[in-house]
């Protein structure tokens, strides 16, 4: 029986966050040659007692990925519709060739193919329930070993602890910054948990989810801490109380300005190191003025452009090109997001001050009608010193018990690593299997073809050689 070739596919998508950026949650280079590094496959070859039908050199040879996925084959399919016109010159094939590198270069590479190619008689192929077994095996193995050996998800998020409830006797002011401060490091950290694989699936024994917590963590911003706030101008007496209170916030805003100018020095010299890596790599094919200022999200105005995504972090890692240096890129890349972030906490944090301040001078320079006005902006709340320290009191519990929900899920979410909920990759399409016979009409047609050829060259042969045996010899 004449050698058969069959290929078996497996499509998958890698389900952690930055894996279009190359890199796992810890910050460790991602390579997609790490699904089919030496020592896993020779472990699957050994395991599955593969030698009965192949050698291992062989068996490694046969394995391959290449990129996949939805929107790259409508990529293809577009840029194939067009080079198949005719009537294209060669420079324009080569124009269309050049738009599709730089288009394919801005998907994110997190769909892969995992194929297997062999060929050889039935009685040395890999039956094909095996091959299915050890293609999901492949990928079950490399997400185990890089779990539990390079320990990718091995980071936490960081939470606030919980805050002492005010006492009689200490400043409620203090508290209340300290209750501002703690909510916006508890909404970092449930950033954070939103990053973790899993961390969307995981519920606590009350039933509560992440969701939940975000939702809480919203009515705590937008409906109690202005309530807080409106008990503490209501509880201001007279005119100088406020202008007191006033020069308090006002150094706050002085600090906050600080931290925000600090912010953006640093986003400006990541921003920097980013431009001059790109010029000293590919000065011919980068916009270098419009990429870094587009990096950084700083407007002409000294404001911050709060939202980015992965897509563009994305093209900043392409624009360095290859493979090459990508540890050096993630980390540049690491630093404009990190940036981008600190300055828009510094900017909401230097907003939020400014608002109570602007209430505050309003409420010690300006008649009571249009103190009352001003403050008819903020939520209704109590009225009274005594109102306010309860106000804040509620406030500062339900951040507490928020948070203690948190510390739990966070605990939740670590536990799950290992469970298949969590895994690295997701299976996106089921195993194909193609056969392919030699025994084409092509190859038939050569084969006849030779055979005929062959037949006449020993006919000739067998017909000069009679010949010569019955020619009379002189």
């Amino acid at each position: 029986m004449l050698p058969r070739k069959v290929q078996t596919q497996l499509e998958f998508t890698l389900n952690f966050p930055e894996a279009a950026l190359g890199v796992y949650p810890n910050k460790l280079p991602f390579r997609s040659e790490d699904l089919l590094e030496a020592n896993l496959l020779r472990s699957i070859y050994e395991q599955n007692n593969f030698h009965v039908y192949l050698k291992f050199d062989e068996f490694k040879s046969g394995f391959s990925l290449e990129r996949a996925g939805l929107e790259l084959d409508l990529l293809q399919r577009e840029f194939r519709a067009r080079l198949d016109d005719r009537k294209l010159v060669l420079a324009d094939r080569e124009k269309i060739e050049a738009q599709y590198e730089v288009q394919l270069k801005s998907l994110p590479a997190t769909t892969y193919r995992l194929n297997f190619t062999q060929t050889a008689r039935s009685a040395r192929r890999i039956p094909s329930a095996q091959q299915t077994k050890m293609l999901e095996e492949i990928l079950r193995r490399w997400s185990d070993d890089a779990v539990t050996q390079k320990k990718v998800l091995a980071f936490a998020a960081r939470l606030p602890g919980q805050m002492t409830l005010p006492e009689k006797g200490h400043d409620p002011l203090v508290a209340l910054m300290e209750l501002l401060e703690r909510t916006r490091v508890l909404a970092e950290g449930l950033g954070e948990l939103a990053r973790l694989p899993g961390g969307y699936q995981a519920v606590l024994p009350n039933g509560a989810r992440l969701s939940d917590l975000f939702l809480q963590l919203d009515f705590l911003q937008e409906i109690r801490i202005p309530q807080i706030r409106a008990a503490l101008f209501g509880s201001i007496a007279d005119p100088s109380a406020a202008g007191m209170i006033g020069r308090v916030f006002r150094q706050q805003v002085r600090m906050r300005q600080d931290r925000q100018r600090l912010a953006e020095e640093k986003l400006r010299g990541a921003i920097s190191t980013y431009q001059d890596y790109l010029a000293s790599t590919v000065p011919s094919s980068v916009n270098m003025k419009q990429a870094p200022s587009e990096a950084g999200g700083v407007t002409s105005g000294g404001g911050t452009q709060l939202q980015f995504s992965d897509t563009f972090l994305t093209k900043l890692m392409e624009m360095g090109g290859g493979r090459q240096d990508v540890q050096y890129r993630t980390s540049l890349v690491d630093k404009i997001l990190e940036g981008r972030l600190q300055m828009a906490e510094q900017e909401s944090a230097l907003g939020e001050s400014r608002e109570i301040l602007e209430a505050l001078n309003k409420k010690a320079s300006l008649s009571e009608k249009t103190a009352d006005a001003a403050k008819a902006k903020i939520p209704a709340g109590p009225a009274s010193g005594t109102d306010f320290v309860a106000s804040l009191t509620l406030g500062c519990r339900e951040l507490n018990d928020l948070i203690a929900d948190a510390e739990k899920l966070r605990t939740k979410v670590t536990e799950n690593y290992m469970s298949p909920q969590t895994s690295l990759y997701r299976i996106t399409m089921p195993v194909i299997m193609e056969t392919a016979s030699p025994l084409t009409l092509r190859n038939f047609g050569l084969f006849l073809s030779g055979f005929v050829v062959v037949g006449l060259g020993i006919a000739l042969v067998a017909c000069w050689a009679h010949d010569q045996s019955t020619k009379p010899q002189d």
